[in-house]
């Protein structure tokens, strides 16, 4: 079965700002794609020039076989897009919104409408998940563009990571268990040396605080490890942290040379 959406060496400049350059992937039918990178890497970009906002410098896209510029009308009857910063009327209500562009794409069926208005809680990430699984097992494909690690776990099968434009991976999602790291504290009763938690499996650092009881351990993979070891010795609190994908970027920034002012400034 061919790819539903491939792109092949996407390029796009805006001279002095970053765009992206070469930029080749290719979703499967049925697939929850997800499209991960931090502010500013080309998520967007990629996303507005699948869509036809955009037109690139070089490079080439289909979606479900059709050249995404010559054939974008026939796309868009295809294709529901909702952009991040989607800027709606203030005076419509959710259900008049959803009316209004299904209207735009000829029409809506009332029952699934009042079913969507039923489940419209902006605050449940739960029930959004719910739904992208639904229209998965529909057979229907999902390319979601996030910068939300827990989120893309939740519902991706794959992912694509894209930093300063360029694709840096794409691969299953228990891939993204290698670069994520998760920030451990645990303050005791007592005072605990750091070398109990310093051999473990995926500790990389361990931070004695001021107070003399608690430590800071930065962790990646799982915490199966430094729970079991943590129950060991007299527990007063423990709190994890998980880094957005900026820190994690900023990381592998800082793996090529970088400063972490120059880094910074980089995904802004």
């Amino acid at each position: 079965m061919p790819a539903i959406i491939e792109a092949n060496q996407l390029t796009k400049s805006y001279g002095s700002k970053r765009g992206i350059l070469d930029v080749s992937f290719q979703v499967e039918a049925g697939e929850v794609f997800g499209f991960l990178g931090p502010n500013g890497a080309g998520k967007t970009t990629t996303i507005r020039l699948l869509m036809a906002l955009l037109r690139p410098d070089s490079g080439t896209a289909h979606i479900a076989g059709l050249d995404c510029w010559k054939q974008s009308v026939e796309i868009k009857r295809l294709v529901g897009y909702l952009p991040g910063e989607l800027s709606l009327d203030p005076n419509l209500t959710g259900g008049q919104i959803l009316e209004y562009f299904g209207h735009l794409r000829g029409g809506i069926d009332q029952a699934y409408l009042k079913n969507l208005l039923a489940r419209l809680d902006p605050l449940n990430q739960q029930e959004f998940d719910r739904m992208v699984r639904e229209v998965r097992d529909d057979g229907r494909t999902v390319f979601l563009s996030s910068h939300i690690l827990s989120e893309v776990e939740q519902t991706c099968h794959r992912v694509a990571i894209i930093r300063e434009g360029r694709l840096v991976r794409v691969g299953g999602v228990a891939e993204l268990k290698d670069i994520k790291r998760q920030e451990v504290t645990i303050t005791f009763a007592n005072t605990t040396p750091p070398e109990v938690f310093k051999a473990l499996e995926g500790v990389e650092q361990v931070e004695t605080l001021a107070d003399g009881h608690t430590l800071r351990l930065a962790v990646s993979g799982g915490l199966d490890g430094v729970v079991k070891a943590a129950a060991l010795h007299p527990v007063v609190a423990l709190t994890s942290h998980e880094p957005s994908l900026e820190d994690i970027f900023l990381r592998y920034y800082e793996g090529d040379g970088l400063s972490v002012k120059e880094a910074k400034h980089m995904v802004q």
